[in-house]
Formats: C-alpha cells, sequence, structure tokens
C-alpha cells in the first residue's frame, strides 16, 4: 500500500460522507474551508487545510497547482503558457475562476503531468 489514501470523508451539509479519491477532480480553499469536487460535479466540504489533504493524496495523482488549489491529472484537460511564463489550466469540471500554476511551478507541472503512469 502506499500510504495515500483511497478514502476521505468530507461534509455534505450535516453528514459526514466517504468520497473515493480518485473521483475527486479538484480541491480549492475558500474563506477557511476546503471544497473538494468531483469529477462528476458533486461538491463537498471539509475543515482540513489543503496542506493536509495534499499529505494524504498520492502525488502521482495530484499536483499542488497553487495556493487555493490541489488538482486531480485526470481533471486537467489543456494547459497553455501566457506571456509571462505562468501555465493557464482548462480543467473539467470547469472552475469559475481561471486556474494558473505560477512561472516557478510550471516545470514541476509539465514533468509531473508528462510522467508516465
Amino acid at each position: 500500500s502506499s500510504g495515500y489514501r483511497d478514502l476521505l470523508v468530507v461534509n455534505y451539509g450535516t453528514s459526514s460522507v466517504p468520497v473515493q479519491t480518485n473521483d475527486i477532480a479538484f480541491i480549492y480553499k475558500q474563506n477557511e474551508l476546503s471544497f473538494i469536487k468531483t469529477s462528476y460535479g458533486k461538491e463537498y466540504t471539509s475543515s482540513s487545510s489543503l496542506d493536509n489533504l495534499e499529505l494524504l493524496l498520492d502525488p502521482a495523482a495530484f499536483f499542488r497547482i497553487n495556493r487555493q488549489m490541489l488538482g486531480n491529472i485526470k481533471a486537467i484537460k489543456q494547459f497553455k503558457t501566457d506571456q509571462s511564463g505562468k501555465l493557464i489550466l482548462e480543467i473539467q469540471p470547469s472552475f469559475p475562476e481561471e486556474v494558473t500554476v505560477s512561472k516557478k511551478k510550471a516545470a514541476a507541472f509539465k514533468s509531473w503531468i508528462g510522467r508516465i503512469r
């Protein structure tokens, strides 16, 4: 076993719900809450920080895209480099704001996404 979680227990309203980590498209932070968005569009919350969640998730599948977001490789549909060297990602399900990887992390992102799984 890799030691990474296959299941996260997250909040849905007042209930706790187990979610398979491979169903998670991305996790983003808003205010002090972490929102977990699944590939089929359902959204949950977690009181765990992105830093803590990052430690539980397999880095072969999940990348810390920026301070606000962790993304599953399966959610990334395409990316392009802007004139400043940042990467602009297109993710599925879509996110209302632009999703970017900093110029500093762009090389690490490209090497992560290009690895053979």
